[in-house]
């Protein structure tokens, strides 16, 4: 029986669900789907309007833990602000994942 991993408030990685990849909890959306979503221009409400069973906390989770990635690999992001703040002003597409 395959073990789910939770390695942030929202992710979950399970084995047997998007072949282990990161994904939003209660959902088959990888992260990486909403990353590619990000990078190819989509906002936050473009998003909630694709998939409208996510909520804006889900999407933040899944920014939050590919930012949590980056860091970790000793990439440090270029700016310190508060994320949400960064998404609600419109500014995330400056902000490095």
């Amino acid at each position: 029986m395959a073990t789910e991993i939770r390695p942030s408030a929202g992710i979950v990685i399970d084995p047997a669900r998007r072949r282990g990849k990161p994904t939003l909890e209660g959902t088959r959306i990888t992260v990486e789907e909403i990353l590619d979503k990000l990078e190819a221009g989509a906002d936050i409400d473009d998003i909630l309007q694709d998939w409208p069973h996510l909520t804006r906390e889900g999407i933040v989770q899944a920014i939050a833990y590919a930012r949590q990635l980056v860091h970790q690999q000793g990439a440090e992001p270029s700016r310190s602000e508060n994320l949400e703040d960064i998404l609600e002003e419109g500014e995330w597409k400056e902000f490095p994942l």
